[in-house]
């Protein structure tokens, strides 16, 4: 699983970069998949639970999803000048679960 979102980050990273900057290095600069936080990425598919636990699993892996999206925001802040990136993912957790709030009701 680690790999799979550092290749991620560092295809987001790569396409944010000028092509001539691009180089293999690119992964010595995503060091957040390191992270023991992430590991609570794995209660992300809890199902036929009961609700309050699937709310408490789902509410603890936002923290390693925020974690990522943050540390890939400021990757990606870096190349292209990041005020209108933070601006724009800076609060992305936060919104989508807003949204889904006033889905619910």
């Amino acid at each position: 699983m680690k790999t799979s979102i550092r290749r991620a980050q560092e295809a987001l990273v790569a396409a944010a970069r000028p092509r001539e900057q691009r180089h293999l290095g690119a992964s010595s600069e995503l060091s957040s998949t390191d992270n023991d936080v992430n590991e609570l990425a794995i209660w992300a598919s809890v199902g036929g639970w009961s609700d309050l636990w699937v709310f408490v699993f789902n509410f603890l892996v936002m923290i390693p999803f925020a974690n990522m999206l943050g540390e890939t925001t400021e990757s990606l802040a870096l190349h292209p000048g990041g005020g209108l990136v933070n601006a724009t993912f800076g609060n992305a957790v936060e919104v989508i679960v807003a949204i889904f709030a006033l889905k619910a009701g």
